[in-house]
């Protein structure tokens, strides 16, 4: 059987929202074939069990690796990697194991308009943020600016392209990937970078993926997230093109003034220093990082709260 889409699903520890995010692949209602590329890291719980029950049920359509040892996802023997390597489809798409799909029709209308616009190298659309164990309101992750067609430039300035919801061209995209990919956190925004190199990228204005925030993910920790972006970005600022080192440059400022309002808000006021760093690496990122500021000391007061810069919170390849 040939496949026209793989999709990409990594898990670990998801035995409570594994089966819904398998079923809302398999309900995709499609003129072509699909596949399920399921990597999981060694789940403790009972993951494994229920990706073995899938796999028998549907044989032709899945492809399991199954570690039986945790690795992480700073390894360069990551599960992800691992799935993507065995990916062999024209089309891909990224599912992780706690998210799932809300539209039966997603994948046929993303793969009709790449078909029909091969200069372009991706397609994404709208997703809903839900939290789980907690009060906050559900809420779209892209906002109504989102343009139809975005670049490269785009991409790089922090675009938020919901993994779940980018359909991409595979063109042998795992033998283009730099070395130190296997070392990063948020991963993601490099495919949807390389994948900008080959063209533009198009958005679809509707809501056809559900983002799951709860206390098992990777979006918890405010600073550990602005410490990994600032890790990826001086990654990326080596690798793209000088063209697009400004941007970059600013990604990299905009999460140490994170890191410093992390500790503003959490009374470690010595953190500020990172501010200094920020205004070498880019002035204006210190133009946010006063506004964020002043919006946290604000927040505080009036609410006991203490937030962090919402950089990285809803953190891409969870």
């Amino acid at each position: 059987m040939e496949f026209l889409v793989d999709v990409n699903i990594v898990t670990y520890n998801h035995e409570k929202f594994i089966r819904q995010t398998i079923e809302s692949v398999l309900q995709q209602k499609t003129t072509f074939n699909v596949r399920i590329v399921i990597g999981d890291d060694g789940s403790t719980d009972k993951t494994q069990e229920i990706i073995k029950e899938y796999e028998r049920q549907y044989p032709e359509k899945f492809k399991c690796i199954l570690y039986t040892k945790n690795v992480g996802i700073n390894s360069p023997d990551r599960v992800g990697l691992k799935v993507l390597e065995s990916s062999t489809s024209k089309y891909i798409n990224l599912l992780d194991g706690d998210d799932y799909w809300t539209d039966e029709n997603k994948l046929q209308m993303q793969v009709d308009f790449l078909e029909l616009n091969p200069d372009f190298s991706m397609c994404f659309h709208n997703a809903e943020v839900i939290y789980e164990n907690s009060n906050r309101k559900s809420h779209q992750l892209c906002n109504n600016n989102m343009p139809a067609i975005s670049t490269l430039k785009d991409v790089l300035r922090g675009f938020n392209i919901p993994t779940a919801s980018a359909l991409f061209r595979n063109n042998n995209l795992y033998g283009r990937l730099p070395k130190w990919f296997g070392e990063v956190l948020g991963g993601d925004i490099v495919i949807w970078s390389l994948n900008a190199m080959e063209g533009n990228v198009y958005y679809i204005n509707r809501v056809m993926s559900r983002y799951r925030i709860h206390s098992g993910g990777l979006t918890q920790n405010i600073e550990k997230n602005n410490w990994e972006r600032i890790k990826l970005y001086k990654h990326m600022l080596e690798y793209f093109p000088k063209q697009y080192s400004a941007i970059l440059k600013t990604n990299i400022a905009l999460n140490y003034v994170g890191v410093a309002q992390v500790g503003f808000g959490n009374g470690q006021y010595i953190k500020l220093l990172y501010l200094f760093v920020a205004l070498y690496i880019s002035p204006i990122s210190i133009v946010y990082g006063m506004k964020n500021l002043i919006k946290s000391k604000l927040r505080k007061v009036f609410k006991g709260s203490q937030n962090g810069l919402q950089i990285g919170e809803i953190t891409h390849g969870k």
